[in-house]
């Protein structure tokens, strides 16, 4: 079983969950909602950058964005040590998806306000939308020191680092994240597709089957676990009891997915390790219909035609291989 690796790598778009919350492009509601707290005002309540302050709160509370915007500016101008207009900025900034002044504003309020962390949340947030991943990374690190009970600056901390093709630092960052919220699924999926698509210890892979096996129990129709759950225990050393399981995850993912070969060349893979090769040839004649010229399928077909004694069907199999080889 191959250690973690230290090789840099990506999950492609193909690998991430259709429901995984990567957050890489945090919406602008989010990042508004995120934005908006209660900050400490300053020790003079009537200075002028709290009094533009609760003036653009006024307004931003009637809908006039466009007032709100010049009360805030006023304040940076008058009282530019006072920080909560500079997030409003940002707030507004980013509705208008003008990141390159957000990130300047919410820059500006994480230098006067440190210890906040949803600043730094959405500094990172915005960050990301300006495809600035070593400035994300940085405020989404900062993000997670101040707030280490929250999933979702995890769960965007792990999109960065998965951008960067910082393996370790994405996984635990991914890790964190489903600690924090083991009943979504959203992070475990994400998770577990990244341990398929990154080599991980034996440990790590143990940790995620069960994660996995503990969450499908109480969802047995989620395909996308489901799918994601053979790739685990393809993983893993064989035992009987894992490739019962994998052969009956693999169905559930196989009947939601019958046009997807990968499924089904992966439970292909799970009956000849279960010594079941008809069931194989099955799989595998399903998986090669649907990618007709991929050798490794064609390799398996050949395997499974010599276990269930079909070595004519074997032969013919092999000089279609070699014909494709030599063509090519």
């Amino acid at each position: 079983m191959p250690s973690k690796t230290k090789q840099p790598q990506e999950i492609s778009g193909n690998d991430k969950s259709s429901r995984a919350r990567l957050l890489v492009g945090v919406c602008v509601a989010a990042i508004a909602v995120a934005s908006v707290s209660m900050y400490a005002t300053s020790q003079e309540e009537n200075g002028p950058g709290q009094v533009a302050y609760q003036k653009g709160m006024s307004a931003m509370a009637a809908g006039n964005t466009a007032s709100a915007q010049a009360y805030f500016a006023d304040g940076v101008r008058t009282d530019p040590d006072f920080g909560p207009n500079y997030v409003q900025l940002g707030v507004i900034y980013s509705s208008q998806r003008d990141f390159t002044q957000a990130a300047d504003a919410y820059e500006h309020a994480a230098k006067l306000l440190p210890s906040d962390g949803k600043i730094w949340f959405v500094l990172s947030s915005v960050d990301v939308n300006l495809h600035d991943w070593t400035a994300a990374e940085a405020a989404g690190t900062k993000a997670s020191k101040l707030l280490p009970k929250d999933a979702d600056v995890w769960g965007q901390l792990a999109s960065i680092e998965n951008k960067l093709r910082h393996s370790d630092l994405a996984f635990d960052a991914y890790r964190q994240a489903h600690d924090l919220q083991p009943s979504n699924p959203e992070y475990l999926i994400t998770l577990a597709r990244f341990g398929v698509v990154t080599p991980q210890s034996t440990d790590e892979l143990t940790y995620l089957e069960r994660e996995l096996a503990t969450y499908l129990n109480s969802n047995p129709t989620d395909a996308d676990a489901a799918k994601v759950m053979i790739a685990i225990e393809e993983r893993l050393p064989p035992t009987p009891e894992r490739l019962k399981s994998a052969i009956s995850w693999g169905i559930v993912a196989r009947d939601r997915y019958p046009k997807d070969a990968d499924v089904s060349a992966a439970l292909g893979q799970v009956y000849l390790s279960a010594n079941r090769p008809i069931d194989a040839l099955d799989a595998y004649r399903m998986a090669n219909a649907l990618r007709p010229n991929s050798t490794p399928l064609m390799h398996a077909l050949e395997v499974c035609y010599v276990k269930t004694g079909q070595p004519e069907k074997a032969s013919a199999l092999a000089r279609r291989i070699q014909a494709a080889q030599t063509h090519h």
